[in-house]
């Protein structure tokens, strides 16, 4: 066996988090595949899913990197407001003395 092999030992019961040899072999028919082919199969596709598919970044900006990115945003585009949500628009409140407009109920 190769010095980096691993053991695979299936479960005498399919859960959650493992599998017979019956559904390995299942698996493998239905798959067309070797056994040891579906194994890896699955685990690649348990990597891709779980693991992040780029490499991690130094961490959180510090407060200097926040007010030169500031500092860029001014020269550029001048006073710019701070928004909370790009997809939710604040909510406006009618000013005094002003008339509510009610559109017309539709008809059925």
């Amino acid at each position: 066996m190769a010095q980096d092999a691993i053991l695979f030992r299936p479960r005498d019961t399919d859960t959650a988090s493992g599998i017979t040899r019956k559904t390995l072999k299942r698996l493998a028919q239905v798959l067309d595949l070797k056994e040891s082919e579906v194994i890896h199969k699955a685990l690649a596709k348990y990597a891709r899913d779980n693991l992040p598919q780029y490499e991690a970044d130094d961490g959180p900006l510090t407060g200097a990197q926040h007010k030169a990115i500031r500092q860029q945003v001014v020269r550029k585009h001048g006073k710019a407001q701070l928004a909370e949500s790009l997809f939710v628009a604040p909510e406006t409140q009618p000013s005094a003395g002003s008339k509510a407009v009610r559109a017309p109920a539709r008809t059925r």
